[in-house]
């Protein structure tokens, strides 16, 4: 029976979740375009981070004879 029970719980919450995130962000005065459109610039930054490191930082490095 609590087994159940658990399960109901977690699938209430699971089906719940996104809706109640959206809500939350945009209470905070956030819209939910805002929230990606920040989050793909933040995304993009990590990637073009990574790309310098792990690409140019070699290279340099070995043009420099170090």
């Amino acid at each position: 029976m609590q087994e159940q029970y658990a399960e109901s719980v977690a699938a209430a919450a699971a089906k719940l979740s996104p809706p109640v995130t959206v809500v939350g962000v945009t209470i905070l005065g956030y819209s939910l375009q805002d929230w990606v459109y920040v989050l793909t610039i933040i995304y993009t930054l990590m990637l073009m981070a990574h790309h310098v490191v792990s690409k140019w930082i070699p290279m340099w490095r070995n043009r420099r004879g170090s």
